[in-house]
């Protein structure tokens, strides 16, 4: 064999054996087990719901609360579902935003055609409200290190002047796997 075709197939060997022994670039480790994180459902601002802001200006409120999520063991993110407990009269008319940790954000998930179910939660915190379940679209969250941070949920009502409901309190659940 010639002298530069042996150097470039035992280079080509070298470089082989390298990413061989380590797992050829990739990580060697796959998450496997199941794993949960839940905010659980409270009240909105802490003691009790707020109005729901009329319009589709998403600037934060005052009355807009985040909280924080921490110790989230979830390494590889599956699901979102987020609970909403909320009293209005035309819930159909609701946009919904999720604000996650490093400026992650859901694009607006419309509340038409999602039936509001009784839940014993939501009812204990108010007698007229229903909660409406949805799936989130995980993408905006699926390249963060950790779910640990501050959440904050919007609710806007896009028919301005037919009277504001009211966000009562919400829920998040995060579901995937870890290590």
């Amino acid at each position: 064999m010639e002298p530069m075709k042996t150097s470039q197939t035992l280079g080509l060997l070298l470089t082989l054996a390298l990413l061989t022994s380590c797992g050829g670039g990739g990580s060697p480790y796959v998450a496997t087990t199941d794993a949960e994180c839940t905010l659980p459902l409270k009240y909105a601002s802490g003691t009790s719901g707020i109005a729901i802001a009329e319009g589709n200006d998403w600037t934060l409120l005052n009355t807009e609360l985040s909280r924080p999520l921490s110790a989230c063991k979830i390494e590889r993110l599956q699901a979102a579902n987020l609970g909403l407990c909320i009293r209005d009269d035309n819930p159909a008319d609701l946009m919904v935003k999720v604000y996650g940790p490093q400026n992650s954000v859901t694009p607006g998930l419309a509340l038409a055609g999602i039936p509001g179910v009784t839940e014993s939660g939501c009812k204990a915190m108010d007698d007229r409200a229903q909660q409406f379940n949805l799936s989130l679209n995980i993408s905006p969250f699926t390249s963060l290190a950790t779910l640990d941070g501050s959440w904050l949920v919007q609710v806007r009502d896009t028919r301005a002047g037919f009277g504001s409901g009211t966000l009562i309190g919400w829920t998040l659940t995060f579901q995937g796997l870890r290590w």
